[in-house]
């Protein structure tokens, strides 16, 4: 653990100790050096950020013979007092804010070796009488805003081993006399304003390791035993121009040649099967390169970069490129290459990048790719490859953070393994012929800043789990037969600045929040169901809409309805019960009173009823006046008889029974 803090208060240590104890669980025997016995800054893994200027008595530790104050953050001036320290053999100022000129006092400190002042903000000329210092084995002056020439002095410095300028404003020709360096092992001018003709004498450079005069203003051709030279304007096009990697074969120690982004022509040849195998990087990308990738290439077997893009190389691939284990980074793209991605790849790895785009490959995407665990770019659109993107192969390769095989014959659904992908970032799979539709593991992609998938045959609906991949930028789904609705969770993607959802079958109500309040961010052209939506969409309104109010209108009055009925259904059925609970009790009065008084009122129907018609079998006896029934009327709980007068016989019409028993 490294902790970067400035150097301040008791509060930083009462921080770190807090911290301490939350990364340690509390345990007492973790990091022993954080005590109270110590500065906090002496403390193991704790930087202390001091800051703050060179004070001028610095020049009073005559007997001090190293500075190393580098990335502290010191600002102002070099002091002139520096000057007085003629025992100093290591000057390391490097990563601060230092400014001004370096002063001119510090051609007394002769023992210098070593001087790094890179990456700070000094200014004016590079001091000639650095050619003075005869015991400097390395100058660091890159990353400052040093002006005019490099002065040719440089060259008397023959003890110098590593010489860095790049990244300044320096301009004119590169002086001869460097040349005189024979110990030089690094030299890097890149990123100035360099012009003119590489000097002959860079022949002599017999231990330069490195080389790079990128991005400057150098012309003519390449004759010379070591360049590392990119962005410039060596070469013509011509058959001969690689002729000078011949000179190259007695170069044991040379590790990386980089001549990429020049004008040079020809066909590559075995001749690349002599340089030294310990080349480490082979950069030759942006040229006009021509044949075929030869075998000869199988012998760099220390390779760990490997650029041949964008020439007009052509051919297949040839198998011994699986030899080259050590490959991190392999560049192809912008070729003529074709035949099938062969099975060797699967060698390398130790791939980090791999770059096939735009090219002439065919067939499928070789299994072996599956060993390439270490991947984290893979590039292959535009290339005439088919069938299926296998399961089981870029899930493996759980470090990818591009993926990138649109523009292709790719068919069948997108791999359902990709959710393994907690780094993906970009997945390009447009204009090819999938189908399917967005698997739900790539919900778990959450790295995700562009997913494109237009031009295919994919279906069904947009996938609401697409709303929580909350780092999109990019989305687009255009050119499918995606139907249903917009999800609304898409409003979440706050991110998200290019939304295309052309040529779709989608329908319904298009959302009003988030990326759907830009009109510039989103497409919806084609889909001719959509509606509603912020009126810069000139979408019409949702009928739907207005139908669904009725519809929720009309099911308000039938619940209001409904409670109203129901209410009065309760108030009815509880009336009638009320009333006939009433009644029968009315009835059972009534009846306890007649058994009370001996009489009470029937109808002919219910004597009927009670004693079965008259029926025969009821009779219990007769007399002067009539006949007399048993029977059983319906609210009495004991049996009752029934006379029935004879009304032929006087003295009839004042009848009564007595309450007898039966």
């Amino acid at each position: 653990m490294a902790v970067h803090v400035p150097l301040s208060s008791e509060t930083d240590k009462i921080a770190l100790l807090a911290l301490k104890d939350k990364l340690t669980n509390g345990d007492p025997h973790a990091l022993p050096s954080w005590n109270e016995s110590l500065h906090f800054c002496a403390w193991e893994g704790v930087t202390c950020n001091w800051g703050g200027t060179l004070a001028p008595s610095l020049g009073n530790l005559t007997f001090l013979k190293e500075i190393n104050l580098s990335n502290i953050n010191l600002h102002g001036e070099i002091p002139r007092e520096v000057g007085h320290l003629k025992r100093l053999q290591i000057l390391d100022l490097r990563t601060n804010n230092l400014r001004g000129e370096v002063p001119m006092e510090m051609i007394n400190c002769s023992s210098l070796e070593v001087i790094i002042l890179q990456y700070n903000n000094l200014t004016g000329k590079v001091p000639s009488w650095f050619g003075s210092l005869m015991q400097l084995t390395r100058l660091s002056l890159a990353y400052n805003s040093f002006v005019g020439s490099i002065p040719p002095s440089l060259g008397n410095v023959s003890s110098l081993e590593k010489l860095t300028l790049a990244y300044n404003h320096l301009e004119g020709t590169i002086p001869p006399a460097l040349g005189r360096l024979s110990k030089l092992t690094f030299l890097s001018l890149g990123v100035n304003n360099l012009s003119g003709l590489l000097p002959p004498s860079f022949y002599n450079l017999s231990n330069i390791q490195i080389l790079s005069l990128a991005q400057n203003k150098l012309e003519g051709n390449l004759l010379m035993n070591k360049p590392t030279h990119r962005s410039n304007r060596f070469g013509s096009g011509r058959a001969d121009d690689l002729d000078f990697l011949s000179s190259l074969k007695n170069c044991t120690q040379l590790q990386v040649l980089g001549i990429d982004n020049n004008y040079l022509g020809g066909v590559l040849t075995d001749l690349i099967a002599n340089l030294s195998s310990s080349f480490v990087s082979l950069a030759m990308g942006s040229n006009q390169i021509s044949g075929r990738i030869p075998d000869g290439i199988g012998k760099l077997i220390n390779l760990q970069l490997l650029g041949m893009e964008n020439n007009s190389l052509e051919g297949t691939i040839p198998y011994s490129i699986g030899k080259l284990k050590n490959l991190v980074q392999l560049t192809l793209e912008g070729n003529k290459l074709f035949g099938n991605i062969p099975l060797v790849i699967g060698n390398l790895t130790m791939l980090s990048e791999l770059d096939l785009s735009s090219n002439k490959f065919e067939g499928f995407i070789p299994f072996t790719l599956a060993n390439c665990i270490k991947m984290e770019t893979f590039r292959a659109e535009n290339n005439n490859l088919s069938s299926n993107i296998p399961n089981q192969l870029f899930g493996y390769q759980q470090g990818l953070i591009v993926l990138s095989l649109h523009s292709n014959s790719f068919n069948g659904p997108i791999p359902s393994d990709l959710g393994n992908l907690k780094h993906l970032s970009i997945l390009r799979l447009q204009e090819n012929k999938l189908i399917g539709e967005i698997p739900i593991g790539l919900s778990a992609c959450f790295a995700l800043t562009e997913l494109t998938l237009e031009r295919n045959s994919f279906n069904g609906s947009i996938t609401s789990f697409l709303g929580s991949l909350l780092s999109l930028e990019i989305l687009d789904l255009s050119h499918n037969n995606f139907s249903n609705t917009i999800p609304h969770e898409l409003v979440n993607l706050t991110l998200l600045n290019t939304l295309n959802l052309t040529y779709n079958n989608l329908s319904g109500e298009v959302p009003v929040g988030g990326v759907f309040k830009n009109i510039t961010a989103i497409s919806l052209t084609g889909n001719k169901h959509l509606c509603g939506g912020i009126p810069q969409f000139n979408l019409p309104s949702c009928p739907a809409l207005s139908l669904k109010k009725k519809h929720n209108r009309s099911i308000k009055k039938r619940v209001i309805l409904s409670i109203a009925f129901g209410g009065v259904l309760i108030t009815f059925v509880t009336f009638i019960t009320i009333y006939l609970l009433k009644k029968k009790a009315k009835k059972l009065s009534i009846t306890s009173l007649a058994l009370q008084y001996g009489y009470v009122k029937v109808s002919y129907g219910e004597l009927h009823q009670a004693t079965n018609g008259f029926s025969s079998s009821d009779l219990v006896g007769t007399g002067n006046f009539g006949s007399v029934y048993r029977g059983t009327l319906v609210h009495f709980e004991r049996p009752v008889a029934a006379k029935v007068l004879n009304l032929q016989t006087r003295g009839h019409q004042r009848v009564s029974w007595p309450n007898a028993k039966l």
